[in-house]
């Protein structure tokens, strides 16, 4: 959900580009990373290859939609054979995610046996969705926002997407203001803004890790907008500098203090230059 996904890339390409960003991003081993990245491309190509039936099981949230966009792009193949099938774990009743992990046995039973094959609007509905989230052109963006009878969350997860763009009051966007209001509120440790984080915003389905990526972006400015003591993640504690709290009231354009390039999909924000924003509703 994080760094550059730039379209149009030939496997090579594409792999070398996330290989970059996530060794950087999460300090994680470049040979491990390459290695898992290989083995899911490979799982993907034998998953063509196979003629089984394939059921892909995935959750009412952004990060989940990437991906099942991205899969289905790449088994577009099977677009006619009637083996793949999807099950998509909707929203609750308070709209809050509710992860397949928690559900009983009984549920999700359930879930697999109403599971649906991919029809073709579904697969032409993906391909857009992909394309879209991938060009970055705010345009296409903001004709996607709008809900699409034939796939499931892809307008709302749109909406969620263009919320990541700076907005147009501060140059924060949806998940920095939203971190930032938190510890104004007083959630100072990481585990607590975390969940909080998590609770309000269930709809990115984002991970601690992308969390953090996140915080450590504000602090490495050059007017940082956080500070944080402690090593260990889970036991760090944050606090908003006199310059994140300007921003974070609106009184500050953090783009204007810090500058930007910061890749969200296939749109790649540098200033002075290629900026959107988003202003609420639309991008521009």
């Amino acid at each position: 959900m994080s760094g550059p996904v730039p379209g149009g890339l030939e496997r090579r390409q594409w792999l070398a580009t996330r290989l970059a960003f996530i060794t950087a991003a999460y300090g994680v081993s470049g040979e491990e990373t390459f290695s898992r990245l290989i083995e899911q491309e490979e799982a993907i190509d034998g998953a063509l290859d196979g003629g089984e039936e394939i059921v892909l099981w995935f959750e009412h949230d952004l990060f989940c939609l990437i991906n099942l966009l991205y899969l289905l792009n790449r088994l577009r193949r099977l677009a006619s054979t009637g083996q793949l099938f999807l099950i998509w774990s909707g929203a609750s009743a308070n709209g809050r995610v509710r992860g397949i992990g928690t559900l009983s046995g009984e549920e999700v039973r359930a879930l697999f046996e109403n599971r649906g094959s991919i029809d073709w609007a579904q697969w032409e509905s993906a391909r857009r969705g992909w394309t879209t989230y991938t060009g970055g052109d705010a345009v296409a963006i903001n004709a996607a926002l709008a809900d699409d009878p034939a796939f499931p969350f892809l307008g709302e997860g749109m909406s969620l997407h263009a919320a990541r763009f700076p907005h147009v009051r501060n140059g924060l966007g949806r998940i920095e203001q939203e971190a930032l209001d938190l510890m104004a509120g007083g959630a100072l440790d990481f585990r607590e803004l975390f969940s909080s984080f998590s609770a309000r915003n269930s709809g990115y389905g984002m991970g601690d890790s992308d969390f953090a990526w996140t915080l450590s972006r504000l602090e490495r400015q050059d007017e940082p907008l956080i500070r944080s003591s402690g090593e260990a993640l889970l036991d760090r504690s944050y606090e908003l500098t006199a310059t994140g709290e300007t921003v974070r009231i609106g009184a500050a354009d953090n783009i204007l203090l810090n500058g930007i390039d910061l890749w969200l999909g296939g749109a790649h924000l540098q200033s002075p230059h290629q900026l959107i924003r988003w202003d609420g509703a639309r991008l521009g």
